[in-house]
């Protein structure tokens, strides 16, 4: 169990790569909270309040909606829902304290995968 633990911490964590320009920016999975169109920019709003403006959504959104943790929650949010810590038809609220607007078509499904998630990391550890 404990070889299993070191190993898991030694290798690098899952996570996107961030083109801003000339920069590239590595991103945990983990520390991603929530991702935001606006106009016709992209936002990657990070734990630590951090917000990383790159290129269009269409590059990014098969990567994220592609792992369990992530999904559309309105036409302009992708959560992940390991960083919310409210859930209500309502919106969501974030650990990072942003309050996000859930789409009443999608709300149900949100809610659905939302303890589908939980149960499955109670279930892991």
């Amino acid at each position: 169990m404990l070889d299993k633990l070191s190993l898991r911490e030694q290798r690098p964590q899952d996570g996107l790569t961030l083109k801003a320009g000339a920069t590239l920016v590595r991103v945990p999975f983990s520390q991603l909270a929530y991702v935001e169109v606006s106009g016709k920019h992209l936002y990657f709003n990070l734990t630590d309040g951090q917000v990383r403006e790159v290129g269009s959504l269409k590059d990014y959104e098969p990567l994220l909606l592609a792992r369990p943790e992530f999904m559309r929650i309105h036409r302009s949010y992708i959560v992940n829902m390991l960083q919310i810590d409210e859930l209500s038809p309502a919106g969501v609220h974030t650990f990072s304290g942003a309050n996000l607007p859930v789409s009443r078509l999608l709300y149900p499904q949100l809610q659905k995968d939302y303890m589908k998630l939980l149960f499955a990391k109670r279930d892991d550890a």
